[in-house]
């Protein structure tokens, strides 16, 4: 009839440290991006070129986050709260700039 059982995939684990949470991040990223490239050879190995392309692209992307949240990890580690405070001004200042702000 069409119902959905929802399961929890795995336990959730609460994280609260800002470096903690781009590590987390960082490895999520790694994991995805070898399964899809598993994925991608699999594809390759039945003659999908449509979905191994897809695939390939997955990858691409999630290299990409990988990059982005070594990079912030770098700098938190690096900086600590200063880089933190620095990222929150800086949002702020760019919304109040932003076309059509209150500002």
């Amino acid at each position: 009839k069409g119902d959905v059982t929802m399961q929890v995939a795995a336990e959730v684990k609460p994280v609260n440290e800002v470096e903690q949470i781009l590590e987390m991040a960082r490895q999520m990223e790694l994991s995805s991006a070898h399964d899809y490239n598993l994925w991608a050879n699999e594809c390759s190995a039945n003659a999908d070129s449509v979905s191994k392309k897809l695939f390939e692209q997955l990858v691409a992307d999630e290299e990409g986050h990988y990059a982005q949240f070594d990079n912030e990890l770098d700098k938190v580690k690096q900086f600590g709260d200063r880089y933190l405070a620095l990222q929150s001004m800086e949002r702020s200042k760019n919304a109040a700039s932003a076309p059509g702000s209150a500002a």
